[in-house]
C-alpha cells in the first residue's frame, strides 16, 4: 500500500458499551480514562475469571489507547500494562468515564 492510499483510511466509529447500572450507552474514545464498574455475569466463568486475573476489576482505572482499524480489537492500558481486547469482549466490560 502506498502512502497516498494509507491517508485515505479512516478509523471506524467507536463502539458503544454499557455504562454502569443505568445501562446507558457511552462511546469509548481513544485517549480517555474510564473506571470499570462491573464485568458482565453473562460471560463464561473462565473468561470472566481471566479478565479479573488480568486486572479488569471493579473500580480499576483503564485508558483506551486506541482501536485497531477494520473492526479490530481495542487497546487498553490498566496499571501500566497494555492489553488488546476483542470488540465483542469489550461489550461485557461496563465502565464510566473518569
Amino acid at each position: 500500500m502506498d502512502s497516498d492510499n494509507h491517508s485515505q483510511l479512516t478509523m471506524p466509529p467507536p463502539i458503544l458499551i454499557k455504562s454502569g447500572t443505568l445501562l446507558s450507552k457511552t462511546p469509548i474514545e481513544a485517549g480517555c480514562e474510564y473506571v470499570i464498574e462491573s464485568i458482565s455475569l453473562t460471560l463464561a466463568s473462565d473468561v470472566r475469571q481471566r479478565l479479573l486475573e488480568l486486572g479488569f476489576k471493579e473500580g480499576e482505572s483503564l485508558i483506551c489507547q486506541r482501536r485497531t482499524p477494520f473492526g479490530g480489537p481495542w487497546i487498553f492500558e490498566i496499571a501500566g500494562t497494555v492489553f488488546s481486547i476483542d470488540s465483542a469482549l469489550t461489550s461485557a466490560i461496563h465502565v464510566r468515564k473518569k
